[in-house]
């Protein structure tokens, strides 16, 4: 799945990432800082759907794509949901 600097800078972007979702489920962000999470889950469809582009125009290999855009997609959804479960909560 692509070369060696692509595995390490992929893997290092993850784990930056699960730290920051971790402290979004470790202690909710207050009211004024859910935008953030707006945020998030738009930068995981905007990745989601690069990937689809670049199986598409620019022949990405459809394995890397499932591994890298398939979870964003996933942690897009979820983002989704929390959003909503916070809207319900903070009404």
């Amino acid at each position: 799945m692509g070369n060696m600097w692509e595995s390490a800078f992929i893997g290092g972007i993850a784990i930056v990432f699960a730290l920051i979702y971790f402290s979004f489920f470790k202690k909710e962000p207050p009211k004024d800082m859910l935008y953030l999470v707006y945020l998030f889950a738009f930068g995981k469809f905007w990745v989601f759907i690069s990937n689809v582009y670049c199986v598409i125009y620019y022949k990405m290999p459809v394995s890397f794509a499932i591994v890298l855009g398939g979870g964003d997609l996933i942690m897009g959804m979820l983002f989704v949901i929390y959003i909503i479960m916070a809207k319900k909560k903070y009404a």
